[in-house]
């Protein structure tokens, strides 16, 4: 299932120049921590995409995985609950964020995560 939903963007400076955080309102479920992320629609290619485990106000890193050059990413031994994800990536001049909350259930409809991350216009 690709990912349609409604989301907040928040824009400020950083280091990388802009950055753009894209938060995701829904909580998506699925069997395994696991997915594949694209940017804008496109396979990532040579691009790496940074898939961390956060902590329930975002400000703390738990564990974290970059994606193979497939654009997939995989949590082994994922933690009970809702599991907040953040996806990022520095392209061109600005960051790309994105931030979704996960419930991981073995009975879920969906194998894995679809992310797109948005560039934003």
């Amino acid at each position: 299932m690709v990912l349609f939903f409604v989301f907040f963007v928040l824009v400020a400076g950083s280091a990388f120049g802009q950055q753009a955080i894209i938060v995701e309102a829904n909580v998506d479920v699925v069997q395994t921590l696991a997915g594949h992320v694209t940017i804008s629609g496109m396979e990532l290619g040579s691009v790496r995409v940074t898939v961390e485990i956060r902590s329930k106000n975002w400000d703390t890193v738990i564990r974290s995985v970059e994606t193979d050059s497939h654009g997939h990413f995989e949590f082994a031994n994922p933690p009970k609950g809702e599991v907040f994800l953040q996806f990022w990536t520095k392209d061109r001049a600005q960051a790309l964020i994105q931030r979704v909350k996960v419930r991981v259930k073995k009975d879920a409809t969906d194998r894995e995560l679809k992310v797109n991350l948005v560039i934003p216009t």
